[in-house]
Formats: C-alpha cells, sequence, structure tokens
C-alpha cells in the first residue's frame, strides 16, 4: 500500500498550481536590456548621458514595455539583486533620485530593439563611496498588478564618487549551525553586512573547523559570489561540512574574504557536539521561501545556533 505523507500533499499541491498557472498564464515577453550593467566613476555636479538598450529575439513575443527607475536591494538569501519601491529607498547609498528615463515605455515587435537615454544628474553636494539603483522593464501586459509584477530585465546603476573616501568594511551579524542525523554533518550559515560605503565584488566565505590539538578537522571556502555586495543588506554565506564533525569540543572559524583573500570580517565559537545549542535569535526569510524551508527543516533532527 502506499502512503500519502503530508510532505507528499504538499508537493502535489505545489505542482498542481504550477501547471494551471503555466496553462493559465499567457507566456510573458521575452525582453532583456543589453547593457549587462551600468558603472561610472562620476563627478559631483555632473550630469552623464547613458543609452540602455532593450530587445525582443526573433520568435520571441513582442510587448508593451514599462520602464522604472528602483531603489537598489539584495535577497539575504544569495544576494540576488531586487528592486525597492520609492517610500522605502530612504538610504543614504542610493542614486534613484539622480536617474530619470526619457521615456517610461516603449512597444517591441518580435527582433525589435529601442534605444532609451538614462540621464544621470549627481548633486554638488554628493560625497563619498558608491550610490546604488536598478533600472527595471516590465511587461505591461502582465496579469499581476503593479506592486507584484515581476521585471522582464533589469539594470543594476553602479556609481562610484570620484575624489571621495571608499570604505569596504564588514562585520558578520550571526552564525548559525545546523547538525544533520549522522551527527557528523553540518550546514553552516554566515551573516554578512558590507558596513562600508562601497560595494564589494568577489566576496567568500572560508569556514575552518579546529580540534582541541590545533589539527584542522575540515576547511571548506564557497565560490565567489558572482553579485556586488552593497552597503546596509545583510547577506547569507552557506557552507556544509561533510563527514567531519567531531564528538569532542572544537572551534569554528568563519572568514570572509575578499576574492584577493584579504579579509573583511571574522568569527571565532567553541562549540560542543554533545552539547544543545540555543535557538537562533533570528530567521529571515519570505513567502515560499519560508514554506519550503519548514518542510526542509521537517526532515531533519537540528540543533540551529545563531550567535551574534
Amino acid at each position: 500500500m502506499i502512503k500519502i505523507t503530508l510532505l507528499h500533499a504538499c508537493l502535489f499541491t505545489l505542482f498542481t498550481t504550477v501547471v494551471l498557472m503555466a496553462i493559465c498564464i499567457p507566456p510573458a515577453s521575452a525582453a532583456r536590456f543589453e547593457n549587462e550593467q551600468i558603472s561610472l566613476d562620476v563627478e559631483p555636479g555632473r550630469t552623464y548621458f547613458v543609452p540602455i538598450n532593450l530587445t525582443v529575439s526573433q520568435g520571441e513575443p513582442g510587448g508593451t514595455f514599462t520602464l522604472k527607475v528602483a531603489g537598489f536591494g539584495q535577497s539575504p538569501f544569495d544576494g540576488t539583486y531586487m528592486g525597492i519601491a520609492p517610500e522605502e529607498d530612504t538610504g543614504p547609498y542610493t542614486a534613484r533620485p539622480f536617474i530619470s528615463l526619457e521615456k517610461d515605455g516603449c512597444t517591441l515587435m518580435p527582433g525589435g530593439r529601442a534605444t532609451i537615454t538614462a540621464e544621470i544628474a549627481l548633486p554638488a553636494d554628493v560625497r563619498d563611496g558608491g550610490r546604488y539603483a536598478l533600472i527595471m522593464a516590465y511587461d505591461a501586459a502582465s496579469p499581476s498588478s503593479t506592486s507584484t509584477a515581476q521585471p522582464v530585465a533589469t539594470i543594476p546603476v553602479f556609481l562610484s564618487i570620484k575624489g571621495g573616501n571608499v570604505s569596504e568594511t564588514g562585520v558578520i551579524t550571526g552564525l548559525e549551525y545546523t547538525t544533520y542525523t549522522d551527527g557528523e554533518s553540518a550546514r553552516i550559515v554566515t551573516w554578512f553586512q558590507n558596513t562600508g560605503n562601497h560595494h564589494i565584488y568577489g566576496a567568500v566565505n572560508k569556514v575552518t573547523l579546529i580540534d582541541a590539538h590545533g589539527s584542522i578537522l575540515s576547511s571548506q571556502t564557497t565560490v565567489p559570489l558572482v553579485v556586488a555586495l552593497l552597503p546596509g543588506p545583510e547577506v547569507q554565506f552557506n557552507v556544509s561540512i561533510e563527514n567531519g564533525i567531531p564528538d569532542t569540543a572544537y572551534k569554528l572559524i568563519t572568514r570572509v574574504e575578499r576574492g584577493d583573500g584579504s579579509l573583511l570580517a571574522e568569527q571565532e565559537e567553541i562549540l560542543k557536539a554533545t552539547t544543545a545549542i540555543p535557538e537562533p535569535t533570528r530567521s529571515p526569510g519570505f513567502g515560499i521561501g519560508i514554506a519550503l524551508i519548514a518542510i526542509s527543516v521537517g526532515l531533519w533532527i537540528s540543533h540551529p545556533s545563531r550567535r551574534r
């Protein structure tokens, strides 16, 4: 007899919902920006004009698109760039108020191309570090409302102020530690915040376990991030330790480094595998991500830890 568990039911419901959505929603226009990003060294008080090109490939559906300038945010889970509404984009490193587009929309046929000029006007009193924004294109025919529609194309804007002071510093704001049912493997999440005034490329997380005798039990390094870490948002790094957890006390060292190996932040913890670890002080998450995480957690016998 086949038993239908709660997990199976949840996955079936999710699968059915996705299939129905795919049937009911017409294909979206496959537009893209030819500019991967706008990255400029800019002077206070000057104005810059940057052409951006929106295209639709041959064989893809055309459409009408709206264009907006949004605040620049990041997903806490992998650093993915996310738009921020103007009323929430109030940080000191926003470039959104400095950017205007010559038009707020265009219509493209398959194989079509439109050039829109972005005007970037720097105030004379802007000083130090970087300023950031996103230029986003939306399918005007999207069935979603304006507040929930997903962009079909995005250009990140990175402005570095000439002659200003650049600070690239950071701090580890939290540590989460989860052991798996085998008692020998673990997942270590390091939360990092860029506390400087400029974006950082190529950051990596190095996690090392050292036993009571000073011997290295395990050392794992993440691949360099393909996204830049902006000043302000917290972003997590994930490292899995396979078959390297001792049954005695040991030291855990987590480091966040630049791509060249120079240190941004470091934290050490003394852990004992046989000792229960307190619940984490914070567990960031949004929407369906939380639901999927909850399902995954139900499959583990874990001891999470969030140390500040």
